[in-house]
C-alpha cells in the first residue's frame, strides 16, 4: 500500500528525512489520526523512563546480594585467620610415657578439631553465597554495556564481570 500523492510540502520533507518515498511502499508509520505522520521526538540519551524497570531492581538487588557476600566471605577469613592464630592445633607428641598422654592428645585435638571445622564449613558457605550471587550478577548484567550503580560501573566479560569505581 503507498503513500497518498496529495502531499503538502511539508509531508514530502518529513518523508524525505525519514527515507520514505513512493517506492517504499511496505513501510507505514503512526498516524495521528488526522492522515499525517507522527514523528517521534529524539531523545537526549540515558533512561527512557525516570524510574527503574523490574530488570534494574533485581539486578540492583543482585548487586547489592553480592556487594554482602563478599563482606561475609572476608569477614569469615579474617575470623579465621584470627581463631587459628589464638587457637593453634595441638602438637603431636613424639613419645609418650603413658597411654594417658595418648589419649589426652587425642581429646585436645577433637576438642581444637570441631571449631576448626565448624569455621571452615562457614567459609564455604560464604563462598557458595559468593558464587551464587556474582553468577546472578552476571547473568543479568546486559553484555559488552557498563550498568552504572552506586558510585561503581559493573561491567559483562564473559562468564564473570569487572567492577570500576566511577571518577
Amino acid at each position: 500500500m503507498g503513500m497518498a500523492n496529495t502531499k503538502t510540502g511539508d509531508d514530502t520533507c518529513s518523508d524525505h528525512l525519514l527515507g520514505l518515498s513512493s517506492h517504499n511502499s511496505g513501510l507505514r508509520l503512526p498516524s495521528n489520526g488526522r492522515g499525517r505522520v507522527r514523528i517521534p521526538k529524539p531523545t537526549k540519551g540515558g533512561p527512557v523512563s525516570s524510574g527503574p524497570t523490574q530488570r534494574d531492581v533485581e539486578l540492583r538487588a543482585a548487586i547489592d546480594e553480592a556487594r554482602q557476600a563478599a563482606e561475609n566471605l572476608r569477614r569469615a577469613r579474617e575470623e579465621g585467620q584470627r581463631w587459628q592464630q589464638e587457637n593453634p592445633p595441638p602438637q603431636q607428641p613424639q613419645s609418650v610415657r603413658s597411654m594417658a598422654e595418648v589419649e589426652e592428645f587425642g581429646r585436645s585435638k577433637e576438642e581444637w578439631s570441631k571449631p576448626n571445622t565448624e569455621r571452615s564449613e562457614r567459609l564455604d558457605q560464604a563462598k557458595s553465597q559468593l558464587l551464587t550471587a556474582t553468577n546472578k550478577v552476571t547473568s543479568l548484567l546486559p553484555e559488552d554495556i557498563a550498568y552504572e550503580y552506586k558510585g561503581k560501573l559493573y561491567k559483562r566479560k564473559g562468564s564473570s564481570y569487572d567492577v570500576k569505581d566511577i571518577g
